[in-house]
């Protein structure tokens, strides 16, 4: 758990600092993703991996101002 703290306050300190910022973190501490993780409880499995990915690429075009499809937009605002 410390270490999701420290990546918040990590995440609101680069914000603050006018930096762009994805805590995946944040994103991934969704109990019902625990599922894709591998059973070393560290790594991500293949759906885990896309999950991040996605977020990813989300986040990359909303920076540049790249319209995100819709099926996707939609997928990202539901995890």
């Amino acid at each position: 758990m410390l270490i999701v703290d420290a990546n918040f306050r990590a995440s609101q300190l680069f914000r603050a600092a006018g930096y762009d910022v994805l805590d995946i973190a944040f994103y991934l501490r969704n109990h019902a993703l625990y599922a894709y993780r591998v059973k070393d409880g560290v790594h991500w499995d293949s759906v885990g991996t896309r999950i991040m990915t996605q977020l990813v690429i989300g986040h990359l075009a909303r920076s540049w101002g790249i319209p995100v499809p819709q099926r996707i937009r939609q997928k990202l605002t539901n995890l």
